[in-house]
């Protein structure tokens, strides 16, 4: 996987003898209610999304072992990361490959004469997945934004992702879509608020990015329409894809986020190490974003 190292003999020895104290550890963390967050607002009214959001981390890296030895280290519990798949990084302490895992939860519907190529492009993920070689994941896969930063005209999104760090600017003053750049994974944005929502629809992108992880791929015709809401729980956030030439209905996914204290950094750069030592084609583990 980028970014990460490979996974070896010794980090699955030091995972099995420490899975209980971290078991132990993630049940002490478990997060208490969050109190209510206070909605800012700059001088025009509208609501100030400035600031650095995430996922609370309790809910996020809960390590647990199941009675078959399978050890999970994140997102072990059913929805702790929306749509993906319970379970990522598995292995088992018997040295045995993870059990065939039920398809991903909330998919996108693929037309039926193109779930075949859907499925022979999760086959061959890792020797067909761009994300998987430090290229740019693409919108929606690269997630929510990581900061947002706000004045009156303009939000800017920022990304601390696994492949490196990623930008948009997204106009808010009327601006429609730009016609001199090129099509890129990201795609041309343009925003407007509906109340307190900022609304952000993003079109102009090329076909190398997926959706998701396991083949999740899209044509350069797709849109995308992202929300974001503040509420007293924190902030909404929704993304829907429209891509008929390839999906049946509109892909919808939704996440709340809350205030994080650490600011982000500059990551380490993304350098492909993975591919060379590569045995098989068989991919165990989801792409944490």
């Amino acid at each position: 996987m980028t970014r990460l190292p490979l996974f070896g003999a010794a980090f699955v020895a030091a995972l099995m003898t420490s899975v209980v104290a971290s078991e132990a550890l993630a049940q002490a963390a478990a997060p208490a209610t969050p109190a209510p967050m206070m909605i800012k607002r700059t001088a025009d009214g509208r609501p100030d999304l400035t600031g650095t959001w995430g996922m609370p981390m309790p809910a996020f890296f809960a390590p647990s072992k199941d009675a078959a030895g399978n050890i999970c280290i994140l997102a072990c519990k059913p929805g702790d990361l929306g749509d993906r798949r319970s379970g990522i990084f598995g292995v088992n302490i018997k040295g045995e490959a993870p059990p065939p895992r039920p398809p991903p939860r909330d998919f996108p519907k693929y037309k039926p004469d193109l779930v075949a190529k859907v499925q022979q492009l999760e086959k061959t993920q890792v020797t067909t997945d761009p994300a998987l070689r430090c290229q740019n994941p693409g919108l929606p896969r690269i997630g929510s934004p990581d900061k947002i930063m706000q004045n009156g005209d303009q939000v800017v999104f920022l990304y601390d992702d696994l492949n490196g760090s990623f930008w948009r600017i997204i106009p808010t003053d009327g601006r429609g879509h730009r016609a001199d750049v090129d099509p890129n994974p990201l795609g041309d944005s343009a925003g407007r608020w509906e109340g307190d929502t900022l609304v952000v629809e993003t079109n102009n992108f090329t076909e190398e990015s997926w959706l998701t992880d396991n083949g999740a791929f899209h044509t350069a015709t797709m849109t995308v329409v992202e929300r974001l809401t503040p509420t007293p729980e924190g902030l909404r956030y929704e993304v829907i894809v429209n891509d008929p030439a390839v999906l049946v209905e509109p892909w919808k996914r939704q996440r709340v986020l809350s205030p994080m204290t650490v600011d982000l950094q500059q990551p380490s750069p993304c350098v492909e190490q993975s591919l060379p030592n590569l045995v098989s084609n068989e991919f165990y583990h989801d792409n944490p974003r």
